[in-house]
């Protein structure tokens, strides 16, 4: 098996690392369960490595934190990655409370080409982890005095990565250009009422392959289909709109289709109006400011805050005439754009 190297060169920073109000002291390896582990010292950090099993593991920097910009939005480093075809290597951030509570947020996959790559991991809705004692239900940064940052890997293999200028930040992220929101049926879970029938597949669109997601409803009672995915890892604090391209047949007695973005709390809020049956391909930006709370979810913020959407979901609901019928959505491009 090939001995992986991965190299962690904390650049140009001494071993402790002030910007501005924030202040992160370098302290070793945060989590290596799974590797094989040998730390040099000196002023550069260098971490090597080998993974021989393909499973999931995290290898971890760790930080204490003696102070804290207002309001904390997001970790910040200047990282370059090079990474052996076998592994699957994604940016990951854990927060450690002093009353127990552990909170974890994973960034998409990264480029692992060797290109210097600004790193941001947004921590506005960062996931709980189940065995923590206090189960508080929102990060409570004033007691944050230790996080560990690095890679979630999966897979065999090795690579090298250089660290640089890691700090809390309370600057907004200003994002450049869109986030593709993935079509894949089996990247979506459909919910439907029991007396619906309802299917999702692959449908032919005008740029290639789009969700096709088909339904049929029973007359003269409240009915929904919807389907939902996890929304891309990305900061997503800066993006205005949904970008929306799709038609759509509904049952007489429907009027739109119901488009949701949810946040951690399960509270939703749905996109006003809703988007009209359209039997031609229609685009449509849908600003995320006119996105109102679903009366039936959990008590919530009144607005959407788009740096705490999780989840995304695209279906219909409402009460077909007559004997109600068939009715079909297909999407062919869903995105969120600044």
């Amino acid at each position: 098996m090939k001995t992986a190297l991965l190299v962690v060169a904390l650049l140009a920073m001494a071993p402790s690392v002030c910007l501005g109000q924030e202040e992160l002291m370098f302290r070793g390896l945060g989590l290596a369960s799974g590797f094989d582990v040998r730390m040099d010292g000196g002023h550069d950090k260098t971490v090597a490595f080998s993974k021989s099993t393909p499973e999931r593991r995290m290898l971890s920097l760790a930080f204490d934190v003696h102070a804290l910009p207002e309001p904390v939005k997001a970790f910040e480093a200047q990282c370059r990655l090079s990474a052996d075809a076998g592994l699957t290597c994604r940016w990951a951030l854990v927060v450690f409370e002093d009353d127990g509570d552990e909170w974890v947020k994973i960034a998409s996959d990264t480029a692992s080409d060797g290109a210097p790559q600004a790193v941001r991991i947004s921590v506005a809705a960062p996931r709980r982890l189940e065995y923590s004692r206090a189960g508080d239900s929102t990060l409570g940064w004033a007691n944050v005095r230790r996080l560990w940052f690095g890679l979630i890997v999966d897979g065999v293999g090795g690579g090298n990565l250089e660290v640089a200028n890691p700090r809390l930040t309370s600057e907004p992220a200003r994002p450049t250009k869109p986030v593709s929101i993935g079509l894949a049926p089996s990247d979506w879970t459909q919910h439907k009422d029991p007396a619906a029938q309802g299917t999702l597949g692959v449908g032919d669109g005008p740029e290639g392959n789009t969700l096709r997601i088909d339904f049929t409803f029973p007359g003269g009672r409240h009915m929904f289909c919807t389907n939902s995915r996890a929304l891309p890892a990305e900061d997503l604090e800066g993006y205005g709109k949904l970008s929306m391209t799709y038609r759509a047949a509904l049952p007489a007695g429907l009027s739109g289709l119901l488009v949701l973005l949810a946040t951690m709390d399960g509270t939703c809020y749905r996109a006003e109006p809703m988007p009209p049956p359209a039997a031609a391909w229609t685009m449509l930006e849908l600003p995320l400011e006119r996105f109102v709370r679903a009366e039936w979810t959990p008590r919530g913020a009144e607005s959407l805050n788009p740096s705490e959407a999780v989840t995304i979901w695209v279906g219909t609901h409402g009460t077909p005439g007559g004997d109600g019928g068939p009715g079909f959505i297909e999407v062919a491009e869903l995105a969120l754009v600044p």
